[in-house]
């Protein structure tokens, strides 16, 4: 599948599950990190794997986020009383930023958030001691899902309180302090590993490449002929209004949408060392946006146009389904590359060719090297030990050279100071004319030699000295 952080996920879940069974050849070099919002994602994932290999232990993982998220949103449009095209508009959704991206963990919080949002706002009409409890354990749930996905929708639930209680609000805070205690809790942790690494400056964006991105994110994550998403988005949004829709009296319904409107407009790029913040939340626009609409019962039938909206929701979903199936041919040769490899190695990956040819993506092979750490038990940096929200983090006196960015840098590996450090090098590059001259560049120049090679992929084993 075109998701980028797949495989760092899977390289955690697998290495996560040698480390619980006592055979890891990587213990020493990590901790475990319980208190962490990806623990539910990894729970789930870490059980199918019990019972499948990782490859299909991660396509379940996603296949039922998407049903999940699919059933959610049809729950969601149930409690506004909207239309059914809600369920339609929504399946093209799951694909955009968030999917390309591979952010499984935040691709899971979000049904778990509109289910969290569902059962509180139960509560705030039948203030009864079950749904409150109800509303606190799923609360929980979502926080141990995703922060972003937590902090969004407990932000939606406390404005749907205010529309539904108004002045007397304050009495239905109980849940809201204690998320915020969890919350405040989980922050003054901090990160162990933060004065040894930095993703940047704090960034906002402006409000024309959000809106555009916003257009273009809800379906695919780049494109050549981006103009098309442009006009498909733009389609959608103004079709409700020739089709047969009006927009509902019922203010509620609103919300959702507004509240998503002002955190994209809002919200950051980077903070705090998480990057990508505003751009996850592609996949709740065109589902929020179609719950303001409802049929209008004098010129729904008169007007067919309504039908082009499926026409694009077909479309969208045809193309989503060639990426797959364009990325899967272009990455089959890897599956056998990477059999091939020596067993439990520790290696680095040098990804010079990061994005595919046949496939609408970007970066879709940046982590693609950590396949091995999944499939073959061993150790690939750059390597998501480093972020703060994962199950298993590196030692404080455990981290590696090749520290964040560097997966974007292949130039780093020219400035290692122990080269003995690595087994592997793991190459992708399209023309390998010029590798043999990199790779006898820079401190290690001399210290590995070509071990194996499949097309786009090639594979350098450390010289021992006898």
């Amino acid at each position: 599948m075109p998701m980028n952080d797949l495989p760092q996920h899977a390289g955690q879940i697998v290495a996560l599950d040698d480390i619980l069974k006592g055979k890891s050849l990587w213990g020493e070099l990590v901790e475990f990190n319980v208190f962490t919002p990806y623990l539910i994602g990894y729970a789930i994932w870490l059980i199918f794997y019990q019972f499948f290999d990782i490859l299909t232990a991660s396509r379940l993982v996603v296949a039922c986020t998407f049903l999940l998220y699919l059933f959610s949103f049809y729950k969601l449009r149930l409690h506004y009383k909207a239309e059914k095209i809600v369920d339609w508009v929504v399946i093209p959704s799951f694909f955009g930023f968030a999917y390309y991206y591979g952010f499984v963990t935040f691709l899971i919080g979000i049904p778990i958030g509109i289910i969290f949002f569902l059962i509180i706002n139960r509560w705030f009409e039948n203030d009864s001691g079950l749904n409150l409890v109800l509303s606190l354990f799923v609360g929980v749930v979502l926080f141990f899902s995703h922060i972003l996905s937590f902090l969004f929708f407990v932000l939606l639930a406390f404005c749907s309180l205010l529309e539904k209680h108004k002045f007397y609000f304050y009495r239905y805070l109980v849940p809201f302090v204690f998320f915020a205690v969890f919350l405040i809790f989980y922050l003054s942790k901090g990160d162990t590993l933060g004065d040894q690494y930095s993703y940047g400056e704090n960034e906002w964006i402006g409000f024309s490449p959000k809106l555009i991105e916003l257009l273009v994110n809800s379906w695919i994550l780049q494109s050549y002929v981006y103009y098309i998403y442009i006009i498909g988005s733009v389609l959608l949004l103004l079709l409700p209004f020739f089709s047969g829709y009006k927009l509902s009296r019922r203010f509620q319904r609103y919300i959702p949408i507004i509240v998503f409107i002002i955190c994209w407009f809002s919200l950051p790029l980077v903070y705090d060392n998480i990057y990508f913040i505003y751009n996850r939340y592609t996949l709740l626009f065109f589902g929020f946006y179609y719950l303001i609409f409802e049929k209008n019962s004098q010129n729904f039938t008169r007007v067919p146009l309504h039908f082009f909206i499926y026409l694009i929701v077909l479309g969208l979903l045809l193309k989503v389904w060639f990426n797959i199936l364009n990325f899967n041919k272009e990455s089959e040769e890897f599956n056998s590359f990477i059999r091939e490899l020596p067993y439990g190695k520790k290696a680095v990956g040098l990804v010079f060719s990061k994005n595919p040819i046949l496939t609408e993506s970007l970066h879709s092979f940046v982590h693609f090297p950590v396949w091995y750490q999944a499939q073959q038990h061993g150790w690939v940096d750059y390597n998501f030990a480093w972020a703060s929200p994962q199950l298993i983090r590196f030692k404080k006196d455990k981290t590696p050279e090749m520290v964040p960015r560097s997966e974007w840098s292949v130039a780093s590996f020219l400035y290692l100071n122990n080269c003995d450090y690595y087994d592997l090098v793991i190459v992708r590059i399209y023309s390998s004319e010029n590798l043999s001259q990199f790779m006898n560049m820079g401190n290690c120049a001399g210290k590995y030699r070509p071990l194996l090679e499949y097309n786009h992929w090639i594979a350098y084993e450390k010289i021992v000295n006898p």
